[in-house]
């Protein structure tokens, strides 16, 4: 399991293959409240969840009656912003771009230019030099899955300012021929 001991809820975003879970399923959730607006059993909370190590709020869309993307938030201090980071690649998730300031490193495109090693230095550069280090940054994430002729998805987009961390993770399936 992904979590250890954390919600199950949260696993079909970090294993896309996983089965997705519907809106009768969150619905009997016990830390989950139904905290929908406008329709019922349209969007769920969690004010104290885990992901890993780190607490974080936790708010799931409902769309055409599945779980389909998920918002996990906390306030922002360097051991979160470095733990949320870590418990993405545990669970496999792959850097794709990162935008810091005006400066933006498209990983994929970078690969396919240079050698490995000089990709990871300019990524460790964006994420760790010390004139960003506390400057707002982005992080794409992406993990893919194939399973009986369907792609699985989840695409996480990491947000991260002076005041708070926002993680939102997006699953998708897709039919290849």
């Amino acid at each position: 399991m992904a979590f250890g001991n954390t919600a199950p809820w949260l696993i079909p975003f970090t294993q896309p293959a996983d089965k997705g879970w519907p809106a009768s399923e969150l619905d009997v959730q016990s830390d989950l409240f139904d905290c929908s607006l406008e329709e019922e059993l349209e969007d769920f909370c969690a004010s104290h969840a885990t992901y890993y190590e780190t607490r974080v709020e936790a708010e799931i869309k409902v769309i055409e009656g599945e779980a389909a993307k998920m918002v996990l938030t906390t306030k922002f201090d360097i051991a979160s912003a470095n733990n949320l980071q870590l418990a993405l690649r545990r669970d496999g998730f792959q850097i794709a771009h990162i935008f810091v300031e005006e400066h933006h490193l498209d990983v994929a495109k970078s690969l396919s230019l240079m050698d490995v090693e000089q990709v990871n230095r300019d990524a460790y550069f964006l994420l760790n030099d010390q004139r960003f280090r506390q400057k707002p940054k982005t992080i794409k994430w992406v993990k893919q899955a194939l399973q009986n002729g369907v792609e699985y998805r989840s695409d996480v987009t990491y947000t991260a300012n002076a005041n708070v961390i926002t993680i939102e993770f997006v699953r998708s399936q897709e039919r290849l021929l």
